[in-house]
């Protein structure tokens, strides 16, 4: 799953990786947590276009946005078949880029964090789904949700499953929609055990990449 991740790099780079020509001021966040906006990229009038999305999908039909935070992630196997997300898998989906994201093993009383990459400490771009929601009392609601898929390699020692990571040729595929998905990239990927600041969303800052104190509790 993906509960937690970051986004710590500069535009030049984002723009290049998403194939965008313009991106909006885009601030160095450390631990972004579900119901926070997260930047997404959309296809609109043929072309990729950056957005702000909140985390935590509200389909267009819900009758309030309550179950959003329940609704971070979505199983790829299972996309086309649960009525939250079959319409925004064949229409409205989108890519979400992240620096790194976060992890917890171990039992209960004793999880500890560990943060995520890139081998060679490139983007990762997670397959992502969006929505729409209108109510009669406020502005329109646009939401995301991050597609899971099997964890694969080493990757397992720390949970079953793991963000659906798109390649860049894949990117048109995907954001065009329709009834098949590409299959995910196995990438190379590293990871360690960080602070458990990460645990408290508002921490969002350097501290909570750093390795844990010793002795440091986890819980």
């Amino acid at each position: 799953m993906c509960g937690r991740f970051g986004l710590i790099t500069d535009s030049g780079a984002l723009s290049l990786t998403l194939g965008v020509t313009s991106l909006p001021a885009v601030p160095l966040r450390y631990n972004i947590a579900p119901t926070q906006p997260v930047l997404a990229v959309r296809r609109e009038a043929g072309e990729r276009r950056p957005s702000w999305l909140r985390w935590g999908l509200v389909p267009h039909w819900a009758r309030d946005s309550s179950g959003a935070a329940k609704m971070i992630n979505a199983r790829a196997e299972t996309l086309f078949d649960k009525a939250a997300f079959r319409d925004a898998a064949r229409q409205r989906r989108c890519l979400i880029p992240a620096s790194g994201f976060f992890e917890w093993s171990g039992g209960r009383g004793q999880k500890k964090p560990h943060y995520i990459t890139a081998s060679d400490a490139s983007l990762l771009i997670f397959a992502g789904l969006w929505e729409r929601w209108s109510s009669p009392e406020a502005a329109p609601l646009e939401t995301c949700t991050i597609v899971t898929t099997a964890a694969w390699g080493g990757l397992t020692t720390l949970h079953h499953r793991a963000p659906f990571l798109l390649r860049p040729e894949d990117f048109d595929a995907w954001l065009e929609g329709g009834a098949a998905l590409p299959a995910p990239w196995h990438r190379d990927l590293t990871w360690r055990p960080v602070s458990t600041r990460v645990n408290d969303v508002r921490h969002d800052d350097p501290t909570v990449l750093a390795p844990p104190l010793q002795g440091e509790l986890f819980g």
